[in-house]
């Protein structure tokens, strides 16, 4: 099941916008070549397959102000599947899938405001984002057991949260400045 997307761009005199969905499936496991003594049943064969059918929306407005101020604000959902590396409790020694293993889910959004004159460009935006439900699955020597151990870590919640500035300047025949700065919380 490949996945699908559409997207719609409608542009008027004072207004753009966007609209824009999709639908994915993906299914994975792991296959074990070597029986490892550590997990002698659970190291050799086919794993569990994990299923996820996720979808994504996506839409924004552009506000023109005139042919060189923009207002603009974009905004999203989206859902996908954990990331095959972090879905297994040790993906190079056994076929574990993690408990509760979800699609993550992220939303946000951004706006702002754009200047496009024929000698300076600027950008200031604002933005936000969600992430819910991440699985990570953190891999290191651990010095108490004298081994490399694994730790999986479901429904994981983080935000980002920041804006950003920019600004180019024509300054002579071909010569241009420029300048951005972000200041954001992660």
């Amino acid at each position: 099941f490949p996945s699908h997307d559409s997207q719609a761009v409608f542009k008027f005199k004072k207004i753009d916008f966007f609209l824009a969905a999709e639908v994915s499936y993906t299914t994975f496991w792991r296959k074990g070549n070597v029986i490892n003594g550590l997990f002698p049943d659970q190291s050799d064969g086919i794993s569990d397959r994990a299923k996820f059918i996720n979808y994504s929306f996506k839409g924004g407005v552009t506000y023109k102000i005139n042919g060189r101020n923009y207002l603009f604000a974009n905004g999203m959902y989206i859902t996908r599947s954990p990331f095959f590396e972090n879905a297994f409790l040790s993906p190079r020694t056994r076929n574990t899938l993690a408990n509760n293993l979800l699609s993550e889910n992220e939303y946000g959004g951004e706006g702002g405001y754009l200047l496009k004159s024929p000698r300076i460009k600027a950008r200031a935006v604002f933005f936000f984002t969600r992430f819910m439900n991440q699985t990570k699955t953190l891999s290191f020597y651990h010095d108490d057991v004298r081994n490399f151990v694994n730790y999986t870590l479901t429904g994981i919640n983080t935000q980002h949260l920041g804006t950003e500035l920019a600004i180019e300047a024509m300054i002579y025949k071909g010569f241009s400045a420029s300048a951005a700065a972000s200041i954001g919380r992660y």
